[in-house]
């Protein structure tokens, strides 16, 4: 914990250890006697449009638990859960919990260290606007330390160019950086950035770093490319062209396949290219330079084992 930290937690405790007498001792008889008790008029309007009936419900820096006990019990949620870093605060919210008989539990903790026991746990999480001036970082409050190094590692371990662009965006918005400068650096327009921001929230790191985008490079399994392969195979003297095995191509997906799957297919197959010679490299004779020249236009042959293969 930095000494930022420290001092913040600190100050808040003894904040609490030196309060008024009176403060907090409505807590019970507002919670249970009047209708979202602790929020103005403005939240108690949005709060009341969200679907907390049997919902889980969790509050960052919950102070003395007031806010979150109000809720669970005026919104009927299943469960609270709230987290504040000022522990005799959180034994306060505990206590009152109790005496409320409400399903609310407080945890004290550092926001910024917390663990992925609670990843996809809520179904809301609150905030109040008072508690983010307190965050030195609000990047840091998005991604966690632990996310942080999940992401370094996921980085770290892709050959995917696209995937690590992703992962690199993340990266960089934890350390610091605004969504403009990550944009020169990846050369993608800011907007980009954010929608990567946001769908790695969305998805979570796994479906996040996942390739999403191999489903149009092969429309066909690797038995069905070969199969069709397999007609054009043993037709000696005959040119095999790549728009002949494009047809064939189209024909099996149902579809154009466009320009560079076809060229895709052969060269995942082992197939080679053969083009005609403008001159032949060892000065043949007439007829070797003829036998040559049928082999106008380009053609493809499956790949054959060399002698120096076959010899190794």
């Amino acid at each position: 914990m930095d000494k930022y930290i420290e001092g913040n937690k600190a100050a808040w405790e003894e904040a609490f250890e030196n309060r008024d007498a009176s403060w907090g001792a409505d807590i019970t008889e507002r919670v249970l006697t009047e209708d979202f008790p602790f929020f103005n008029e403005d939240t108690k309007s949005v709060l009341k449009k969200c679907h907390t009936e049997g919902a889980v419900i969790g509050q960052f820096c919950c102070n003395n638990g007031r806010e979150l006990l109000s809720l669970v019990k005026s919104g009927k949620a299943k469960k609270g859960v709230g987290f504040d870093i000022a522990e005799n605060q959180v034994a306060f919210a505990n206590e009152k919990a109790k005496e409320l008989c409400l399903p609310c539990t407080f945890e004290a903790v550092n926001i910024y260290d917390m663990d992925e026991r609670y990843r996809e746990q809520f179904d809301l999480v609150i905030i109040t606007i008072g508690a983010l001036c307190w965050f030195a970082d609000l990047k840091r409050f998005q991604i966690t330390e632990v996310e942080y190094e999940a992401i370094k590692a996921k980085a770290a371990a892709t050959k995917d160019k696209n995937i690590s662009r992703r992962l690199r965006a993340l990266i960089l918005w934890y350390e610091g950086k605004s969504l403009k400068q990550i944009g020169e650096i990846l050369s993608v327009h800011p907007m980009s950035v954010n929608q990567m921001c946001k769908r790695y929230r969305e998805q979570g790191i796994e479906e996040y770093a996942r390739n999403k985008y191999t489903s149009h490079w092969r429309l066909l399994s690797e038995e069905e490319e070969a199969e069709i392969l397999d007609q054009f195979r043993g037709q000696e003297g005959k040119q095999v062209t790549a728009r002949e095995i494009k047809a064939a191509l189209d024909k099996a997906c149902g579809k154009d396949t466009g320009r560079a799957y076809v060229y895709r297919v052969l060269e995942r197959n082992g197939w080679s290219k053969k083009m005609p010679r403008s001159k032949h490299p060892k000065a043949a004779n007439e007829v070797a330079c003829e036998a040559s020249k049928k082999l106008k236009p380009a053609c493809w042959t499956p790949k054959t084992v060399s002698q120096n293969e076959t010899s190794d």
